[in-house]
């Protein structure tokens, strides 16, 4: 939330005094967008399935298709808002990269659902 409005109000102060008022037409869609993926980005585990919403991007994992989770700093385009992520790999070499709050726990109850997941996470 904070990140947010500090980007607002630092974009919002750039184009109130720069000449070429233009150029919020071209800014203020980009700050709009970013601000509604983080309010939209969440993975939520259900019984059997892994739940991955970014944005407009929806992915949906069955559990028991998870092969291996591993610690990862990637920059690759991801539905993640932090580069401390994590890298799920499923299906036949499949992989999505995702940053849920409290890693650990996270995968504490993938791995609970699903015991033969390798985990390469600490």
């Amino acid at each position: 939330m904070i990140p947010a409005g500090v980007i607002l109000g630092v974009t919002g102060g750039l184009l109130s005094r720069s000449e070429p008022h233009w150029l919020g037409i071209i800014i203020v869609p980009f700050v709009g967008y970013f601000i509604y993926l983080m309010f939209t980005t969440y993975y939520t585990i259900k019984e059997e399935e892994l739940h991955i919403r970014c944005g407009f991007y929806r992915l949906c994992i069955p559990i028991a298709d998870i092969k291996k989770i591993q610690k990862t700093h990637s920059i690759i385009n991801a539905p993640a808002l932090s580069f401390n992520r994590i890298e799920i790999i499923y299906s036949h070499s499949k992989s999505v990269l995702i940053s849920p709050k409290n890693k650990k726990e996270f995968i504490q109850t993938l791995l609970a659902k699903n015991e033969q997941i390798t985990s390469l996470h600490p």
